[in-house]
């Protein structure tokens, strides 16, 4: 429910010619009357690609090796994962590591780190266990989103690093 609000409350924003503004200031009624302006609204990544999302669902967001997407299967695909890592207990303000190679999934992944107000962490696919433990405990994660190649790495580390509690794995296509 939090993660749709955002999207209902900003219906009632300006809309300008080109999208909707970040600063609206009201021209004065008459040529020497005094208004303040509006006060700058706020958005975050996530906002931002929400409203993109819904102005053009289908066009094309994302293209890679294996596969295209839309902006609503994007955002869709995003929300489900800031859900699932939401139930799990990340929260805004805490650190989402991402293992991953360049992929839709990556974008995905960062996408839905930010609908729920975290950080996102990206993280060198080329790291090997020891730079993995330390950068899983000095980033202070507590999530990880990480490819199924990359599986026999995160279980060598993850042992070692208990504040990392939720492991989320991607389907690359690797057995």
């Amino acid at each position: 429910a939090a993660l749709h609000r955002r999207r209902e409350e900003r219906d009632g924003l300006p809309v300008g010619e080109k999208g909707r503004t970040l600063q609206h200031e009201t021209p004065p009624p008459g040529p020497h009357a005094q208004v303040a302006p509006t006060p700058p609204r706020h958005f975050t990544v996530a906002d931002l690609f929400e409203l993109a999302a819904d102005k053009v669902p289908d066009r094309l967001a994302l293209v890679d090796a294996r596969r295209e997407i839309t902006y609503r299967e994007l955002d869709e695909r995003s929300t489900r994962l800031a859900h699932t890592l939401s139930q799990q207990g990340v929260k805004a303000g805490d650190h989402v590591g991402i293992l991953a190679t360049n992929c839709i999934e990556w974008v995905e992944s960062v996408l839905a780190v930010y609908k729920i107000r975290a950080s996102a962490v990206n993280i060198n696919f080329r790291y090997v266990e020891e730079e993995l433990r330390y950068l899983f405990d000095d980033a202070d994660l507590v999530a990880l989103v990480y490819h199924r190649e990359f599986a026999p790495r995160v279980g060598a580390v993850a042992v070692s690093v208990p504040a990392l509690k939720t492991f989320v794995l991607v389907n690359d296509g690797t057995a």
